[in-house]
């Protein structure tokens, strides 16, 4: 009996890994292929495609703009048809999006092009968001460090795109290398199908478990806003400023660091591409860390404002200053690793137990509001006052941050707060926003 007990857990471990694995590969797989034309902005108006620069920004104006509303949909059909189901449904649309978007450029077809990304930008969040829902119950234990090393994966797939995709461009050409990321993204679809069968083994395991042993964290069919509280809806300003605050950097600084610095395109390029390659670094680790320490709610909301407090200032520094652009990039990179990663880490906190993936999907949504809407406006400005507006916004999510540290037992629920929040309070939920 020792022994098929053992075996039992050591089929579940694996099973849950399994689990976290083909959601990895498919946000990996996912934002390699987001970034591809950005890889390639200058040869994309080379033979045979020869696009413009206003054909360029319709393929990511295209792809990121249906992101403000299309998370919340993918967070309802999740908690209607389950996460699984869902992911594989969100998969199916990316897969036959990124399809349409190497035929285009395969026959230089540039409405077939905005097609396929408009269509795989439909589900892009959704492809990183749903999996959340599926994969927090099942790591309740290490939340944490698997969301440090998804946020780090995650941007790997970006970083790998901007080594990749210029090796391939350089040794097979054009087509082939859009090729490559379309292939990289449809690969999410047959990744989804291996996880719903996983998911579906661990539920049979879970209906042969006694009662007593069966999980009591499990999702709900239902959608009921009530059961979001006050607090929840602080983190979520939050994380649409942080969002709000560094997406547009990347949009707008490599032509800033050009002008101001004298910097080469390829240098600009690079040093804008900084603080993405040190969240690969930051994230994991301070994933492990926090789930050695056991951190609170408060002291992890702190921390992401105090990331944010460090981005704002270095905006400013980036529009007042001659302070080389490596060390304010590092700086930038490291604030948002900061904010980005303990925003998340909370997520599991500040959720309602059974809304986890309709809540996930908010802060999906969330991260791409301000990013779908500052940059039309931003576009009209000075480099120096689109540095100022950053920082201004930066400094936003930095006040939402602290007051959802502040309001942390209005925002956790009493099933997922941490021992140490709870001690010495008789009712933590009296304490006011």
């Amino acid at each position: 009996d020792h022994r098929d007990e053992s075996s039992k857990r050591s089929l579940q471990m694996q099973l849950r890994w399994a689990v976290v694995a083909c959601a990895a590969l498919s946000i990996y797989f996912n934002h390699y292929a987001r970034d591809c034309p950005g890889a390639l902005q200058a040869q994309l108006s080379e033979s045979p495609l020869f696009l413009t620069d206003s054909q360029y920004g319709q393929l990511n104006s295209w792809f990121f703009f249906p992101n403000i509303m299309s998370p919340i949909i993918a967070g309802v059909l999740s908690q209607w048809y389950g996460g699984a189901r869902t992911f594989i449904g969100v998969c199916a649309i990316a897969a036959f999006g990124q399809i349409l978007f190497g035929l285009g450029a395969q026959r230089a077809a540039f409405p077939l092009m905005v097609a396929g990304r408009l269509i795989s930008g439909i589900a892009y969040e959704a492809v990183d968001i749903v999996p959340t829902g599926v994969i927090a119950p099942l790591v309740t234990d290490c939340w944490d460090a698997v969301s440090g090393c998804a946020n780090g994966f995650l941007r790997m797939g970006s970083v790998t795109n901007f080594i990749l995709t210029p090796w391939i461009y350089n040794h097979a050409g054009l087509i082939p290398a859009l090729w490559v990321a379309s292939i990289f993204g449809a690969l999410a679809l047959p990744l989804s199908i291996c996880m719903k069968i996983v998911c579906d083994r661990i539920e049979k395991q879970k209906k042969e478990k006694p009662a007593a042993e069966k999980d009591t964290f499990e999702q709900q069919t239902t959608v009921s806003l009530s059961d979001f509280s006050s607090g929840y809806w602080v983190y979520v300003l939050c994380a649409i400023f942080v969002y709000g605050s560094i997406v547009p950097f990347w949009f707008f600084a490599s032509k800033f660091i050009q002008q101001k610095w004298g910097y080469s395109l390829q240098a600009a390029d690079g040093l804008t591409l900084l603080p993405e390659g040190i969240i690969t670094l930051v994230a994991p680790t301070m994933g492990t860390w926090v789930v050695d320490k056991s951190w609170p709610i408060r002291k992890r909301m702190w921390w992401c404002g105090g990331g944010c407090a460090l981005t704002s200032v270095v905006y400013f520094l980036f529009a007042w200053t001659y302070i080389t652009p490596v060390v304010l990039t590092f700086l930038v990179g490291f604030g948002y690793s900061l904010s980005n990663f303990f925003l998340w880490s909370c997520l599991g906190k500040v959720s309602p137990p059974k809304q986890f993936g309709l809540s996930a999907c908010f802060i999906g949504c969330a991260a791409n509001l301000l990013p779908g809407i500052l940059p039309f406006w931003l576009a009209s400005l000075p480099p120096q006052q689109i540095m100022v507006w950053l920082g201004v916004i930066a400094a936003m999510s930095a006040a939402f941050g602290f007051l959802a540290g502040v309001a942390r037992h209005q925002v956790v629920p009493l099933e997922l707060a941490s021992k140490e929040e709870l001690q010495g309070r008789e009712d933590p939920n009296k304490q006011p926003v």
